[in-house]
């Protein structure tokens, strides 16, 4: 079975992983999508939860945001005791995560890490990286973020200190912690 956010990039990842299921003529026993809004969460809960219990899935991928009604959904289940393989992605990693969880119902953890070569030249790429150099909007709202800033230079107090060759490989150490890591999915 699959849970997911109700979102674009969940959505993405489900046609993904519909396409490479269907190359092995596998199939989903369920596919529920957890809304963000709150209250339509909470009007259709008991049903997700019904869903896993009378499905014959034994294996429940988790995929989407980590704080939102998605986890409160993967919470009500860890709660009432769903004997369930529960594959997600590293982010949704319990075991060093700050979520309250009881471990009664977890048997074990097992992560894959992805062994891939390296791409030549791109650490010391972003690590000199001049963001002034180049006018991608996603890196200066990126640098924006996490130097206290809005998405206008005008309302940023610690811009006027912020170097024009400033180095990103700090940036790239506090931000890109998740992408640039070997983990990839859990199973619980």
């Amino acid at each position: 079975g699959l849970a997911i956010s109700d979102n674009d990039q969940s959505i993405q990842f489900l046609s993904y992983l519909r396409t490479e299921m269907e190359k092995n003529t596998v199939c989903l026993a369920f596919v529920n999508m957890i809304p963000g809004n709150t209250q339509l969460y909470m009007s259709r809960a008991e049903v997700y939860y019904n869903q896993i219990m009378t499905s014959s899935a034994n294996v429940v991928i988790i995929y989407g945001d980590t704080d939102g009604t998605l986890a409160v959904s993967f919470s009500m289940w860890e709660s009432r005791g769903i004997q369930r393989i529960w594959v997600t992605t590293s982010q949704w990693d319990v075991t060093t995560g700050e979520r309250d969880f009881t471990f009664d119902t977890f048997h074990g953890n097992l992560a894959f890490a992805h062994h891939h070569g390296k791409i030549s030249g791109f650490k010391n790429f972003v690590q000199t990286l001049n963001s002034l150099k180049y006018s991608d909007k996603y890196l200066a709202r990126l640098e924006w973020m996490h130097f206290n800033c809005e998405d206008s230079a005008a309302n940023c107090k610690t811009l006027r200190n912020f170097s024009s060759n400033v180095s990103l490989e700090w940036l790239m150490e506090q931000t890109f912690d998740m992408a640039f890591s070997d983990s990839s999915y859990d199973i619980y």
